[in-house]
């Protein structure tokens, strides 16, 4: 799928943006998770692994691989969730990186705040710490949003 891609980029008319291209290529890439991919948790996993390869190599956009796990924790139950956020751990490092980390640290941080909202602090206390202990291990100790500045 991913030498299909790459051929649609090298043969597309050369008149089409780049930026035109990539559109296509979310695009069509959020349409397949959306309806095919989102009841199945592997195949989710394969779409944004597909997306973070494309994303490296500037076929789309750097944060539409987050873009793509931020649309599937809203629609989901919270255990699918807790099951995704799993793939989200085991790919810590690769939104650390510096092509992901600028771009996605804000789309990362909401995403995880907006899942500790729906978790109850006192039955999903397990899950809840997973997601502190992500934030604790993607964000950087020199990072404001994990600092506390005004000392509450």
């Amino acid at each position: 799928m991913f030498a299909d891609i790459q051929e649609f980029f090298n043969t597309a008319v050369k008149t089409s943006e780049t930026s035109d291209r990539k559109s296509a290529v979310e695009h069509a890439l959020r349409d397949v998770l959306m309806n095919l991919a989102i009841h199945d948790l592997v195949a989710v996993q394969k779409v944004v692994k597909l997306s973070m390869n494309l994303a490296r190599k500037d076929l789309i956009s750097a944060f539409f691989p987050v873009t793509l796990l931020v649309d599937v924790f809203d629609v989901k139950t919270l255990d699918f969730c807790e099951s995704l956020f799993g793939f989200v751990e085991e790919n810590v490092s690769v939104f650390k990186e510096t092509h992901f980390f600028t771009p996605c640290k804000n789309s990362l941080l909401r995403m995880c705040n907006d899942l500790l909202r729906r978790l109850s602090r006192s039955q999903n206390t397990v899950f809840c710490g997973r997601i502190l202990l992500f934030l604790a291990n993607f964000f950087p100790f020199s990072e404001r949003s994990g600092l506390n500045v005004v000392s509450e």
